[in-house]
């Protein structure tokens, strides 16, 4: 099966180059990592150009609209192979992370796939150490809404679902959570234990994920709900 990565940068100089160094050599030579680049305000793009002048892999493709979310969408748009892995632009993939990831999608039942990860401060030291994650292996539509197993960064999908998640619909809470009720709607998403990512907690990240006080969280998985029921009509 061919892979796309799909990564979003932003003002990403000082991690980028250890996150891409930890995909490529997973990637065979008909595979691709697609970034797409928000204009930034460092050496990230010095950095994407230089990758992509060297490795016919790296495909960077500019998104004028601001924010993480319409950033993820045109990296998805311009993926072209079988399977789409998702990545940010700051942690350090397993060695063994895309072997694993596409034994399991010699299933052809299996939609999508996500994964555990470690957590990292800046420095790369392990933040704390994290409970068992408490997840079915199949993923249903209602965890998805309740407390959204699914981290953007840990998830890969067939490109056959594409167009059932994109384009993504205004105000929803994150990329990720509607990329898994959306599929989760149309295919099977399985969880697996693995911790196949080094995941970066810093000040700078964009797509950390934060303990939101409960009126947030609902008023995110009310948002949610509304933008799915509408989806199907």
């Amino acid at each position: 099966m061919s892979i796309s990565v799909a990564m979003a940068v932003y003002n990403g100089e000082k991690y980028l180059k250890e996150q891409i160094d930890s995909i490529l050599p997973q990637l065979k030579e008909e595979d691709e990592l697609v970034i797409s680049y928000n204009f930034s305000e460092d050496g990230t793009e010095d950095i994407i150009r230089s990758y992509e002048k060297s490795d016919s892999r790296v495909k960077v493709y500019v998104c004028k609209e601001k924010g993480v979310i319409p950033n993820f969408e045109n990296a998805i748009r311009k993926c072209t192979n079988e399977i789409i892995f998702l990545s940010d632009q700051d942690d350090v993939w397993d060695e063994n992370k895309v072997e694993i990831i596409i034994k399991i999608f010699s299933d052809k039942t299996i939609g999508a796939v996500a994964h555990d990860c470690v957590y990292i401060d800046k420095d790369r030291r392990i933040c704390k150490i994290q409970p068992r994650k408490q997840y079915s292996r199949k993923i249903s539509l209602f965890e998805i809404i309740k407390r959204n197993p699914v981290q953007g960064s840990c998830l890969a999908f067939r490109r056959e679902l594409r167009d059932f998640i994109i384009p993504f619909p205004d105000n929803i809470p994150m990329h990720d959570s509607w990329i898994g009720a959306r599929i989760c709607m149309r295919s099977k998403l399985i969880y697996i234990e693995n911790k196949l990512i080094l995941y970066r907690q810093h000040d700078e990240s964009v797509t950390k994920r934060n303990h939101k006080r409960i009126p947030e969280m609902v008023k995110d998985r009310l948002c949610l709900l509304k933008r799915l029921i509408i989806s199907r009509f």
